[in-house]
């Protein structure tokens, strides 16, 4: 797992937390996490996949292949959402 530099994770959990509420609401539903208390947060990214606090607890879901650069990250993100909205 590689880390990104401080200022590029937390650009990106900051753009998640404000405009993908609903990405990662779906990112629940597709790992069978039913919502208690509000909505997730995303803690923490790296290039091996992410953590959010979700009903509390952290949940860690990791990419299906590392990501190199925000860019992959981004479309991993958009993978898992895509996924996740086929499924449900």
């Amino acid at each position: 797992m590689t880390k990104f530099n401080e200022e590029t994770e937390h650009h990106m959990i900051a753009h998640m937390n404000e405009e993908h509420v609903d990405a990662m609401r779906d990112y629940c539903q597709l790992y069978g996490v039913t919502l208690l208390k509000g909505d997730p947060k995303m803690l923490r990214i790296d290039s091996a996949g992410f953590e959010m606090l979700v009903n509390g607890e952290r949940l860690r879901i990791d990419f299906a292949r590392k990501c190199d650069s925000p860019q992959q990250v981004r479309e991993a993100l958009a993978g898992l959402a895509k996924q996740a909205r086929e499924s449900g």
